[in-house]
């Protein structure tokens, strides 16, 4: 990043004179971070390894401390965007008068979003090639057609990329159907058509199975369980237990792991899946069954399966 300028109205300003000693100097230090629009990423961890490479006394609490601090005197305002911290100077565009501003280093502040929920920070060529493709897929969407990147290439003349940018950044700020339907299309609009047996040059492999397949799955829930709270199940696979083994049973085998897993340090890294492992220890209570030998503790478990 350039060097920053510090006007000498930084000496009488009343919130930054009411701040410490320390963070008074981390304003100065992570000032070199910010961007050309005053943004920077301040990820407590982040920060102290970019502010304080060298001074290993400092700790990532005492920059929580001071950032903290800053935040209160109204000199930094923070957000968090996909599990990353992000902080902008308030006043930064009336103390640093650029005459050219480099692209933005970070997520747009959802503070400055306009209501198109577009980056103003983005030039003023891309914001109108936004426009355009905006009002192509409303008007595709509005004739029952549907908005795929030939169509809205053929309205708009905008590149491929430009079009990307804009339907990934409306999944983003929309987070409804009719974006990310829009955006799956752009995805497999390179296939041939029917009417048109000659591919896009830029192919696109992908099929709309393939697609499918990319797609990140969502999380299944899972509920604590046990006297610990450390046997974690989804409501299906407690239910499933309890189906096979009868709730009492089921109750007893998730109490038995429970203590086991709460004795055994090495167990949650070793034993991830719960469900599984409560399934392979009755398997193994079964085998001991069988063969008439007396019942072991759930502690030897883990000899008998390297027997």
């Amino acid at each position: 990043m350039p060097n920053r300028i510090i006007k000498e109205s930084i000496l009488t300003s009343p919130n930054y004179n009411e701040l410490s000693v320390y963070a008074d100097r981390h304003f100065y230090r992570m000032l070199l971070l910010a961007d050309d629009y005053g943004c920077f990423e301040s990820t407590p961890a982040v920060i102290r390894g970019k502010c304080y490479p060298l001074q290993e006394s400092i700790r990532k609490t005492d920059v929580e401390k001071w950032q903290l601090e800053l935040r209160d005197k109204s000199i930094i305002r923070s957000w968090v965007d996909n599990g990353h911290e992000y902080s902008m100077f308030v006043t930064f565009d009336k103390h640093n008068d650029l005459a050219e501003q480099h692209a933005p280093t970070t997520p747009c502040p959802p503070w400055l979003l306009d209501e198109k929920g577009f980056d103003p920070r983005l030039s003023t060529k891309t914001l109108q090639a936004y426009e355009l493709i905006s009002v192509a897929v409303d008007q595709l969407s509005s004739n029952g057609k549907k908005p795929t990147y030939r169509k809205i290439q053929e309205i708009t003349k905008c590149s491929m990329t430009t079009i990307s940018k804009y339907l990934k950044q409306a999944l983003i700020t929309e987070h409804n159907e009719s974006a990310t339907d829009c955006y799956t299309s752009l995805q497999i609009a390179t296939d041939a058509t029917p009417k048109n047996h000659n591919p896009n040059p830029n192919h696109n492999h992908n099929t709309k199975k393939e697609i499918e397949k990319k797609k990140v799955p969502v999380p299944l829930v899972k509920n604590p369980y046990g006297e610990f709270q450390n046997i974690f199940l989804t409501d299906e696979q407690y239910q499933s237990l309890i189906k096979r083994f009868g709730e009492k049973e089921a109750k007893e085998r998730i109490e038995t792991a429970s203590e086991s897993f709460s004795s055994h340090k090495d167990y949650p890294k070793k034993y991830t899946n719960h469900y599984a492992t409560i399934l392979s220890w009755a398997r193994l209570d079964k085998k001991r069954a069988d063969i008439n030998k007396p019942s072991f503790t759930v502690r030897k478990y883990e000899d008998v399966t390297n027997a």
